[in-house]
């Protein structure tokens, strides 16, 4: 046991636990008569613990659990012994479990209906025994109920564990309990703050979490858990395509295979996902809940009868649910106890006017684009209200809804999250709303996101028992781990809560670090709290290692925000502006490692934002490719990007300043080429070796992911045309699969930005520029161009028809620049296989 598990806190009067409340679920039904009893004092305890006979593995850990934190309280060491012990006939007893004995002491009360409990369902109850000190029964599911049990009584008599490092306990030495009468059966059925604080299974079994990555054996009774996520590509493989192409989906008139979606409609792909979901059910006998989900992108097939059920049923939903329902009707013949899981998210968020899921399918929605800042209810988000609009519809097709709630910035995980009051409402609203499942989303790739301690238990707390008061909870907290650091730590949080009190401010999941946010005073505020706060937590270790772990929040605001902007001078690429030095990356680094930070984002590319961070400070060689009427700076070592691209005449740079509050800074902007911008890219941030020859530079990258980029880039001799030959390679032993994206960041407003496209008889036709995609038969033939009006000048790309699938305008009104991206298509690439696109870019005067 960890010194500060020892240490002794005031007590939790007991009295606050003596409730009377009734929730529709049947979550909690307590009725408690004043006053109570001491239980243990002073290594001093008339009672017994009994262990039922034929205990689960759950039921033994409890008792065993029970003992051991009455002890370290009280010094009193309670005999654990069976029912059929000597000293299991006679009271006072604890009975942990159902059986004889239990029966025996409830045999004046009302009777246990343990069925009705559930595997997580139990009763406490206190009962006269043959003197005068009352018996106490805590039994339930035998699953994870007797334990929860524990737990619950252990939590009634003051006992809590905040974080995996601290418990605290009633002080004196002395443990009272209430008269209990309880009969609870949770909420939720799935409980899951998915934090990487929360994984310890110890701290997840005794807060009474059920799921997710914590380690729960089968001491703790297990876990509960949805497995996998985006499972396609696992259920009907890309393998398939080479002999049935009808099983992928129909995009611009042909097949496609890659990352893509199925044709739903197809018997076929029923039959197979339908036999591997099966086979991976037979694999995974303790489990109960799999995913049949969507791939994480969006290229649904257009083919005649997939296009029928969407347009009949008003959204792509409907043609989903249809699929997963025909599944799940094979999938119950065989497995009629588990569930099929998918997911309502992005594109299928939106329900289907009529088909409802079958009994067996959960749906599990994902409120991805709606506002965190604010309660859902009271939003004024459109994303948000469209939510609200989703989770009634839904609620009319099925009472089997998960939810998917994020509750992290996944591009920053240190930045100040205010998302308190909307996630505490939210559980209660998710409560009321037949919701029977929540996974929380956090920082779940590494320790020391914003309050994440916190954060754990408030969650933890709240999926257990819905009605219990949040602010009174965050304040419980907060008294305990900080102690006289209380009230700068409470500031800092309601000053967080503050930027978001506007309810047109609204926060999302991949907010930058603005100053808008965060500007300097707010920071300057922050910081100054957390000079108090660490002063008044002097002497109390518990207090000043959380003081300082929550303070990386402003640490990493006064990092970022004082990083600099790129340029190019005297030959290098090297930082312009900061206030923050190399020596500062340093000491924020090592201030991280002291809390065991690994990642500072959820990082799904080939880069790291740790060194992203460290690269905005250090000076980048440049190459450059010049003529008498064109300049290009080129840096090889960040992703081999060209930066600046300027017109000799009227010295104009037609690249965008990239923001450098974009998180992916400054591995970022100008030209570059990856193999997509979406989960799991490479190639746009790794080092590339580079070798001029007169006009061209060869810039050859390292593997990365598994594939290797190249490029030569080659200035004409004069004018201001350049020729991109870029080769994607497979080095390895075993197919791949690789595509290629080349962006060039413009520095044109996308509100004076002008969109042509050729069409088949070479002239151009202007576009629309604001969502600008075009593939299959609507993509430019073979060029494209954008002009921006004020500065008079067009760039205009030029590629093979054959070798792209579509092209796109992205606009960033914030940093004022458009991007024309090329998207190639999705290719199997055999071992040392590769494939090459060849495109020009021209600028010139309009």
């Amino acid at each position: 046991m960890k010194d500060e598990e020892r240490r002794v806190k005031k007590s939790l009067s007991a009295e606050i636990f003596c409730l009377l409340t009734l929730l529709v679920s049947g979550f909690l039904i307590v009725s408690c008569s004043g006053g109570g009893f001491t239980l243990a004092e002073k290594g001093n305890s008339p009672y017994v613990i009994v262990l039922s006979d034929n205990p689960s593995p759950s039921e033994s850990h409890a008792a065993e659990e029970l003992q051991k934190f009455i002890k370290l309280a009280t010094e009193a060491e309670l005999p654990l012994v069976g029912e059929n012990d000597p000293r299991a006939q006679k009271s006072p007893r604890i009975v942990i479990g159902s059986g004889k004995l239990a029966d025996s002491v409830l045999s004046k009360s009302i009777p246990v209906d343990y069925k009705a409990l559930g595997d997580e369902g139990f009763i406490i109850r206190t009962a006269q025994g043959s003197g005068s000190i009352p018996d106490i029964v805590i039994a339930g599911g035998k699953l994870r109920g007797t334990m929860y049990g524990v737990y619950t009584f252990l939590d009634r008599m003051g006992f809590r564990w905040y974080t995996s490092r601290v418990t605290r306990f009633p002080e004196g030495k002395v443990v009272k309990s209430p008269f209990l009468d309880e009969r609870v059966i949770p909420t939720f059925m799935y409980r899951e703050p998915f934090i990487m604080e929360a994984f310890d299974g110890d701290w997840a079994a005794r807060n009474r979490v059920n799921s997710g990555a914590a380690a729960l054996d089968s001491t703790h009774g297990g876990k509960l858990t949805v497995l996998g996520v985006h499972t396609f590509d696992q259920l009907i493989p890309q393998s398939l395509f080479k002999t049935h192409p009808e099983y992928f989906p129909l995009i611009g008139g042909k097949r496609v295979t890659g990352y893509v979606q199925r044709c739903l409609t197809n018997p076929e792909v029923v039959e197979i996902a339908a036999q591997n979901l099966i086979a991976w059910m037979d694999r995974e006998p303790s489990q109960r809940i799999f995913s049949l989900d969507q791939n994480d992108v969006e290229k649904n097939c257009e083919c005649p009868a997939c296009k029928k059920i969407m347009e009949e049923e008003g959204a792509p939903s409907g043609l989903y649910v249809t699929f997963v329902n025909k599944v799940a009707e094979i999938v119950e013949k065989k497995h009629p106890e588990n569930y099929v899981c998918t997911l309502a998210y992005m594109f299928t968020e939106k329900p289907p006017k009529t088909v409802k899921p079958r009994k067996n399918v959960l749906i599990r929605l994902c409120p991805i684009y709606m506002c965190v800042g604010h309660p859902f209810t009271e939003c004024t988000s459109n994303e948000t209200r469209l939510f609200n609009e989703y989770l009634a519809g839904w609620g009319k097709l099925t009472d089997r809804i998960f939810i998917w709630h994020y509750s992290t910035n996944f591009s920053n995980y240190l930045m100040p999250f205010p998302n308190f009051i909307e996630f505490t409402k939210a559980i209660k609203t998710y409560s009321i709303s037949g919701v029977k499942g929540i996974f929380f989303q956090g920082g779940y790739t590494s320790l020391g996101s914003s309050d994440a301690d916190l954060r754990a238990w408030v969650m933890a707390r709240l999926l257990w028992n819905p009605s219990d008061n949040a602010n009174s909870v965050v304040n419980e907290w907060m008294h305990a781990i900080y102690g006289k650091a209380f009230a700068p730590m409470r500031a800092v949080y309601d000053l967080m809560h503050s930027r978001v009190a506007d309810p047109n401010r609204h926060l999302r999941i991949f907010d930058a670090p603005t100053g808008d946010l965060w500007p300097d005073s707010v920071i300057a505020s922050m910081d100054s709290l957390y000079n108090a706060a660490e002063t008044l937590a002097a002497g109390d270790s518990t207090a000043t290692y959380y003081v300082r772990k929550n303070r990386m929040s402003v640490k990493y605001l006064q990092f970022f925000r004082n990083s600099g902007q790129l340029e190019v001078a005297d030959g290098v690429y090297k930082p312009v502006g900061n206030s923050v030095t190399l020596k500062d990356y340093d000491n924020f680094v090592g201030y991280t490692k002291e809390f065991g930070v690994t990642a500072l984002r959820e990082e799904p590319f080939d880069c790291n934002l740790f060194t992203l961070l460290r690269q905005r400070l250090e000076e980048h060689p440049v190459e450059t490719l010049e003529n008498a009427d064109l300049r290009m700076d080129i840096v090889p070592g960040l992703g081999g990007r060209i930066v600046n691209v300027i017109m000799k005449n009227g010295n104009v740079n037609v690249l965008g300043k990239t923001d450098r509050d974009n998180y992916f800074y400054p591995a970022y902007g100008g030209y570059d080429e990856s193999t997509t911008r979406t989960w799991a890219s490479t190639g746009f941030a790794q080092p590339y070796k580079a070798e001029k020859k007169g006009l061209s530079l060869h810039l050859t990258g390292k593997e990365s992911n598994g594939l290797v980029f190249s490029r030569v880039i080659t200035l004409a001799p004069k004018g201001t045309k350049t020729t991109i030959v870029s080769t994607l390679l497979n080095p390895g032993k075993n197919p791949r699969t690789g595509r290629f994206v080349c962006r060039m960041e413009l520095n044109s407003e996308p509100k004076g930005t002008v969109v042509e496209t050729c069409v088949k008889d070479g002239s151009f036709k202007q576009e629309e520029a604001a969502d600008f995609y075009r593939d299959g038969a609507n993509k430019p033939s073979g060029a494209w161009r954008v002009e921006n009006k004020s500065a008079a000048w067009v760039m205009e790309n030029v590629f093979s028809s054959d070798s792209i699938e579509a092209c796109h305008l992205v606009a960033d009104k914030k940093a004022g620049t458009v991007s024309m991206e090329i998207l190639g298509f999705e290719r199997e690439l055999p071992p040392r296989g590769k494939t090459t696109i060849t495109n020009t870019w021209e600028i010139r005067k309009k």
